[in-house]
C-alpha cells in the first residue's frame, strides 16, 4: 500500500469517527432537557416494577415487547432514577443506527454510506426519537442489522450473515408488534434484490457444504427462538407469556386498523417528511426510478422502503414517532442516490447540494431538539407532557434532599390520565392513584395532585390554610392541575 492509499484508508476511518461523534453529541447532550412524555413514564414505571414482580410480565394491552424494559432496568441500576438513565438505551441505539449505516459501505460504497450516516446523524426526526425512551429507535436498529446480514448472505453464505439476520429478526420480535411489518419489508427487499432468480431443479441433492449451511440456520434459528421464548415467558416463570406474545399481534392489528384517537390520513407521513426530512422525502419519491436502474442494494432498500411506507400508510393509527420506523432505509437510499451523482454536471453540484441539505437538516435538528422541544406547534411534540411538570419535579426533589425520611410521605393522585406521574413519584413509598374517574374516599394526605375535574371537591374537603397550593399543567392542552402540599410536612420545601 502506497502513502496515498494509507492516507485514504485513515481518512475513511476519520470520517466515520467524526460522523459518530456528531451523532453522539446530538443524542446525548442535555438528554434530560425535555419533560418525560406519558409513554416514557409508563415504560419507566414498568421497568421499575420488574424488581418486585419477578421479571417483566408482558401484557399487550399495556405495553410492547420486553427487551426495552430489560434495558431500562439495567440503565436504572447503573444511572439511578433519572431522565438520563431513562433515555440512555434508546440514545445508544440511535447512535448504533448511524454506525450501521457506515457498516453498509462494502455494499453501497464508502461515499454513499457516509452520506447515509450523516443524514441519519443530523436528522431532526431520528435525533428526536433517539432522545425519547420509546421502542422505535430499537426497532430501526434491529431492522438495519437484519438487512446488513441479508445483503451479506446475498454475496455468499457466511455464519456471520446468518447471525446478523437471526439476531436482527429476534431483536425486532422482542421490541414491538410492528416487527411483522418490518420482517415483511425485509422479505420484499430480498425478493427485489434477488432478481434475476436462479433456476432450481425439482430434485434437490445437497452437498456436504450445503448441509452444513442448513444446520447453521437451524442451530442459530433455534437459539433465536429460545431467546424470544425466554424473554416473553420471564425465562420460564410466566409460561402463558408465549400465548400473550401471539395475542399481542392480534390486539395491535385491531388497534392499528381501528385507529382510535390517533387515526390520521394516509398522506400524514408525506406531510411530516416534507416538514422535517426533505432529503428522505426526495429519496422516497425517486425510489420507483432507483429500483429500475440501481444495483442489488438499491433494489433492496427501495423495495423495503416502499413496503414500509405502504404498510404504515394503510394503517389508520399514526403517531409521529413511527416516522423513523417507516423511514429506516431512506437515509441509505438517499445516500445511494447522492453517491450515484458522479458524472458530468451532477458530480459538480453534488457537494453543494449535499452541504445545503445536510446544513438545513442540522439547523432543523437543533431547532426541534434543543429550542422548540416543548412547543405544541411542532408535529413531533405530540401528546406531550407540559414543561410545567418540571416545577412539580423540582419541588419533590428539594423535599427529598432536605428531609432524610421524605420518601415516607403518603400521597394521592386524582388524575384521569396520570402518567408520567407514577414514575416521577417513584421515590415515594406509598402513593394511591385514582384514575379513570375514580375518587378517593377523603381528600387528605401528605401531598395530593388533583386534576381540574376534581379541584372543587378537593377545595371543599381540605382546610383552607392546611396546604400549600401550586397550579401546573400536566399535559399540553389540558386544564391546570393543582399540587397540594401539607404545610407541616413541606414547610422546609420552597415552592419556587
Amino acid at each position: 500500500m502506497g502513502i496515498r492509499g494509507w492516507i485514504s484508508e485513515r481518512w475513511q476511518w476519520t470520517d466515520a469517527v467524526v460522523i459518530l461523534l456528531v451523532a453522539a453529541i446530538l443524542r446525548l447532550t442535555l438528554l434530560d432537557l425535555r419533560p418525560p412524555q406519558a409513554d416514557e413514564g409508563i415504560d419507566g414505571w414498568l421497568a421499575e416494577t420488574m424488581t418486585w414482580s419477578h421479571g417483566y410480565n408482558y401484557r399487550p394491552d399495556v405495553a410492547h415487547g420486553p427487551l426495552h424494559f430489560h434495558l431500562l432496568k439495567l440503565s436504572f441500576a447503573w444511572g439511578g432514577r433519572s431522565y438520563w438513565a431513562l433515555r440512555l438505551p434508546t440514545a445508544l441505539f440511535g447512535l448504533g443506527g448511524v454506525a450501521l449505516c457506515i457498516a453498509f459501505h462494502p455494499f453501497i460504497g464508502r461515499r454513499a454510506a457516509q452520506i447515509a450516516a450523516i443524514l441519519m446523524a443530523v436528522s431532526p426526526s431520528f435525533t428526536w426519537v433517539s432522545r425519547y425512551a420509546i421502542h422505535e429507535t430499537e426497532l430501526v436498529f434491529f431492522t438495519l442489522l437484519c438487512a446488513l446480514g441479508i445483503l451479506r448472505l446475498l454475496g455468499g453464505f457466511s455464519p456471520a450473515g446468518v447471525m446478523l439476520v437471526v439476531g436482527g429478526a429476534v431483536g425486532c420480535l422482542l421490541t414491538k408488534e410492528t416487527a411483522l411489518l418490518h420482517l415483511a419489508a425485509l422479505v420484499g427487499g430480498l425478493v427485489a434484490a434477488s432478481r434475476p432468480w436462479p433456476r432450481t431443479h425439482l430434485r434437490w441433492q445437497p452437498t456436504t457444504r450445503q448441509w452444513r449451511q442448513v444446520f447453521c440456520w437451524i442451530g442459530v434459528g433455534a437459539i433465536g427462538l429460545g431467546i424470544v421464548w425466554g424473554f416473553y415467558t420471564g425465562f420460564g416463570r410466566q409460561p402463558d407469556g408465549w400465548t400473550r406474545f401471539a395475542d399481542g399481534f392480534t390486539r395491535w392489528a385491531v388497534i392499528g386498523t381501528g385507529g382510535e384517537e390517533h387515526a390520521k390520513p394516509w398522506w400524514y407521513w408525506l406531510k411530516l417528511l416534507a416538514v422535517y426530512e426533505v432529503p428522505l422525502l426526495a429519496a422516497l419519491i425517486a425510489s420507483p426510478l432507483l429500483i429500475q436502474g440501481g444495483g442489488r442494494p438499491v433494489r433492496f432498500f427501495t423495495a423495503a422502503s416502499l413496503v414500509l411506507f405502504l404498510g404504515y400508510s394503510l394503517v389508520p393509527y399514526k403517531t409521529p414517532w413511527c416516522l423513523v420506523s417507516l423511514g429506516g432505509f431512506l437515509p441509505l437510499l438517499a445516500g445511494c442516490a447522492f453517491g450515484a451523482m458522479s458524472r458530468g454536471w451532477l458530480a459538480a453540484i453534488r457537494p453543494v447540494v449535499t452541504l445545503l441539505l445536510v446544513g438545513l437538516a442540522a439547523c432543523d435538528c437543533f431547532r426541534l431538539n434543543f429550542w422548540r422541544y416543548s412547543d405544541p406547534a411542532e408535529a413531533h411534540v405530540y401528546a406531550a407532557t407540559s414543561a410545567d411538570i418540571q416545577k412539580l419535579a423540582r419541588v419533590f426533589d428539594r423535599h427529598l434532599h432536605v428531609e432524610p425520611y421524605g420518601h415516607e410521605v403518603f400521597g394521592k393522585v386524582v388524575v384521569s390520565l396520570p402518567h408520567p406521574l407514577p414514575w416521577l413519584l417513584g421515590d415515594f413509598m406509598s402513593v394511591d392513584y385514582f384514575d379513570q374517574g375514580r375518587k378517593p374516599p377523603i381528600y387528605d394526605s401528605g401531598f395530593m395532585v388533583v386534576d381540574a375535574a376534581h379541584i372543587h371537591e378537593a377545595e371543599r374537603a381540605v382546610a383552607k390554610n392546611s396546604y400549600f397550593r401550586m397550579a401546573f399543567v400536566l399535559h399540553d392542552g389540558e386544564a391546570p392541575c393543582v399540587l397540594y402540599l401539607r404545610k407541616e410536612i413541606f414547610a422546609a420545601t420552597p415552592l419556587q
